[in-house]
């Protein structure tokens, strides 16, 4: 059934959940396995468009990958609920589908089915997260808000939303940034977590429930390297392979062994060190260990955990896969893999195609996605799927 309106049905982010990601968030620095920084290649988009976020021109649903024409290589995509942020290795950044609350920063609230560079930026970006909203993080470290704003996830001191890239206030630079549903993280360059929003069980991190419109310091044992962050719960790597879980953990999301919820940072029990964190549809998430290992915990009513069933899981439990994992990435429910050797694996929801393999059947194990050539990166919205190929 379309959805005019994002509705958070079972739910929620990036990537959600996010994926999560970054919807799913990529880190440096991990001794065992460095994630490279990846060269352009094309960018291929799958799943839902009802809203031209997949940027074809069209707002026709892709059951396969679809290429999506750009001026140059893409370096990174950042899926959000029913839009999508495409960075270019000269640093602009482009924008396509829904705009009702000015998440494309174009000036206006009118949708785009075709890429369009955002010219509010004033200076090349690195990195982008978005869901209802959006982050992009400048090469010299400054970050830019946009879109909606209603729980004060923008960190401007407001609650109004913005369609034109605003400076977010940040005590220092900043090395990666995480949008979830209506709170934000980012992770400063002397490891410094700071998180704004919507605060409703504790996602912030910051041992109350009070939502904040401005940055405010999470309280970690050490500097983070990288976060995600879901519908209402957050996930921050330390630059030591700790990973830190809080916020909502109803379905296990937090991977604690409990379903309770945390207001504070608390530890989540792995078999090695992590090297990056994705959360899917806020109600998953996803750990990429240092050894290319990925483990799930969280809902699975659509095998989007890809353990071969459709079990929760509320500790971390091994995915199978084929080879060692370089990324991952979450959408509302269903996950992407990249394998070392460039091959993509879905598993999760494929109600509209976002898994690429050419129908609508849910799969709950991991399934190999044709693609043109080798992938360098993945990307999940809510609903679809991008692939950037080499």
């Amino acid at each position: 059934m379309r959805h005019k309106i994002a509705v958070w049905v079972a739910f929620i982010l990036l990537g959600a959940l996010v994926l999560v990601s970054l919807p799913g968030c990529l880190v440096g620095g991990c001794p065992e396995l460095p994630p490279p920084s990846p060269p352009g290649g094309d960018l291929y988009g799958f799943g839902e468009n009802y809203w031209g976020q997949l940027g074809l021109g069209d707002d026709t649903d892709r059951s396969v990958p679809a290429k999506i024409p750009l001026p140059e290589r893409a370096v990174a995509v950042a899926g959000g609920d029913v839009h999508a942020l495409f960075l270019l290795g000269n640093g602009d950044v482009y924008a396509s589908g829904r705009n009702s609350s000015g998440e494309l920063g174009l000036g206006d609230y009118e949708d785009r089915t075709v890429p369009t560079r955002i010219e509010g930026l004033p200076g090349p970006a690195m990195a982008a997260d978005a869901t209802g909203h959006s982050l992009v993080l400048l090469r010299n470290g400054d970050v830019y808000a946009f879109g909606n704003n209603e729980r004060g996830q923008l960190g401007l001191g407001d609650n109004s939303n913005r369609n034109v890239p605003t400076k977010v206030p940040l005590p220092g630079g900043a090395a990666a940034v995480a949008a979830g549903r209506y709170h934000s993280l980012v992770v400063l360059a002397n490891g410094d977590v700071y998180a704004f929003g919507s605060n409703t069980y504790g996602e912030l991190g910051l041992e109350d429930a009070i939502p904040r419109n401005v940055p405010t310091r999470v309280p970690l044992p050490g500097p983070a390297v990288a976060a995600a962050a879901g519908l209402s719960h957050s996930l921050v790597l330390l630059a030591n392979g700790e990973v830190y879980a809080f916020g909502w953990n109803s379905y296990g999301q937090l991977g604690l062994g409990d379903n309770s919820n945390r207001n504070v940072p608390t530890k989540v029990p792995l078999p090695g060190g992590a090297a990056a964190v994705a959360i899917g549809g806020g109600l998953y998430s996803l750990v990429l260990l240092a050894n290319g290992e990925v483990y799930g915990f969280g809902r699975n009513m659509f095998g989007q955990l890809g353990l071969g069933d459709y079990d929760d899981r509320n500790e971390p439990t091994k995915i199978p896969l084929l080879d060692r994992a370089m990324s991952v990435a979450a959408g509302l429910n269903h996950s992407l893999v990249l394998l070392a050797n460039g091959d993509v694996y879905g598993f999760g929801l494929n109600s509209y195609g976002q898994l690429g393999l050419g129908d609508y059947l849910t799969r709950p194990d991991p399934t190999r996605i044709p693609l043109p050539g080798s992938a360098a990166r993945v990307a999940c919205g809510f609903f679809n799927s991008f692939v950037i190929v080499r």
